[in-house]
């Protein structure tokens, strides 16, 4: 069996590929990259380094010979090439070598979210459910990691940690725990997986997140809630390029909108239900630590861990 990563000297990559390495032989895993060079660096010289570059079909085609599972970690959008360009040729290097099964990263609730962050990830599984190729798509909530730069900011230079997301909760949880999340997919017996996840943290507010962020470091970090308008004039001072700044309104808009947290309203348990109807209802968003076969740690630890220096190789 041959399980391939791709996109696999990015961050993502590398942490599934860690993690992969504890589950199956290395012999078996295939490195997908578009930089040989810096795969080469990053990775021992045994393990199937092959170049694959999502604009190139023809690389693609070459680097899933003889795959039997592959990983399709989603390219970053503003590409010279657009993403669903890059997904789709993917997708068809992977039908045209016959791979037995596919999972896409995708985002959380993709098939409800009305945001521009979510629009090529529903488009690449409408892309994928019309192949038949056998799949699971893993839809994953916000990376904890996505606030370190805002939190270095905030405990370094006593800047506040600002957002527009008011009291709505988001399911944060560590990207490393979405990574193994996915080396766990890749690698599990085919009568275990799902044609969908929603993989997600326990849901919370950013004032839950700044309460844990000050039980953590002891500092006084602050929360600004602005308006949209506000938000905006706020990024145009600073010094940021207009792609960018799109790109955070974006995010802050899908935040605010409440399509990080629960989708479904809370249901209440109520005489004469069964304990099947019960543990279903109690299971909702469970899909993450139950992959995962542990429960995750709290946010205050998962913050505590994520602030907290690392050798290079822990990533």
């Amino acid at each position: 069996m041959k399980y391939a990563v791709t996109a696999a000297t990015g961050r993502f990559g590398q942490l599934v590929v860690n993690h992969l390495l504890t589950r199956v032989p290395f012999r078996d895993i295939v490195i997908i990259a578009r930089n040989l060079d810096k795969a080469h660096q990053l990775y021992p010289a045994y393990l199937d380094i092959r170049q694959g570059d999502y604009g190139d079909p023809a690389s693609l085609q070459a680097a899933l010979t003889d795959v039997d599972r592959v990983l399709l970690i989603s390219s970053h959008p503003n590409e010279a090439v657009p993403r669903i360009t890059q997904h789709k040729n993917v997708v068809q290097a992977a039908v045209q070598n016959h791979v037995h099964w596919l999972g896409y990263t995708s985002f959380f609730h993709a098939d409800r979210c009305q945001n521009p962050l979510a629009a090529d990830h529903l488009a690449t599984e409408q892309f994928i459910n019309q192949t038949n190729l056998p799949h699971s798509f893993l839809r994953n909530n916000w990376y904890l990691n996505n606030e370190f730069p805002a939190l270095q900011a905030a405990l370094q230079q006593k800047d506040p940690i600002v957002t527009t997301a008011g009291k709505q909760s988001i399911g944060w949880a560590a990207e490393s725990y979405y990574a193994q999340a996915a080396a766990n997919l890749l690698s599990n017996p085919e009568d275990e997986l799902k044609s969908s996840y929603e993989l997600t943290g326990v849901f919370h507010t950013y004032t839950e997140l700044i309460k844990a962020v000050r039980t953590v470091t002891g500092q006084d970090v602050q929360l600004q809630q602005l308006t949209p308008a506000e938000y905006q004039a706020w990024l145009q001072q600073q010094n940021l390029d207009a792609a960018t700044q799109q790109f955070l309104i974006n995010c802050q808009a899908l935040m605010r909108s409440g399509a990080l947290g629960p989708q479904v309203a809370k249901q209440t348990v109520e005489m004469g239900m069964s304990h099947e109807t019960i543990a279903k209802r109690h299971a909702q968003y469970q899909d993450l630590p139950q992959t995962l076969s542990r429960p995750l740690p709290s946010l205050t630890e998962q913050v505590r861990d994520m602030l907290t220096p690392k050798p290079g190789y822990l990533l």
